[in-house]
């Protein structure tokens, strides 16, 4: 504990608030004891049980989300919590800024930092 602030991880440097003593266990196990969820029908892995649990009933119990003003459909409530915001909120569709990369060999601009690579020689 760090005085009145909160609860300091022991491994590192997160310090967790006075009443989140069990965010600082969840964080201890996943992050420095290497704890892992396993679905036992598949290969898949999580940190936490909630999403092995949205995984299982997404993969493996087939459970869908529909959307009841359009013929969107996702086996994630959080992605139809999105569309419905995106689409049916009445607001324009949020879209993210496009942030433009210089490449350090050419100088061609571009949006996307992973492709930015030149292909051409040095010499």
């Amino acid at each position: 504990m760090t005085g009145t602030t909160g609860y300091k991880c022991d491994f590192c440097e997160k310090v967790f608030k006075l009443r989140r003593l069990y965010a600082l266990r969840w964080h201890r196990e996943t992050e420095h004891e290497g704890i892992l969820y396993h679905c036992p029908l598949c290969e898949y892995n999580s940190k936490s049980p909630l999403r092995l649990q949205h995984h299982h009933q997404a993969k493996h119990e087939g459970m869908v989300y529909l959307c009841d003003k359009c013929q969107y459909k996702t086996r994630y409530k959080r992605n139809l919590n999105s569309h419905m915001k995106n689409f049916h909120s009445g607001l324009p569709p949020i879209k993210p800024e496009k942030k433009t990369h210089v490449c350090d060999v050419c100088g061609k601009l571009g949006t996307n930092k992973f492709h930015m690579k030149c292909l051409t020689k040095q010499e």
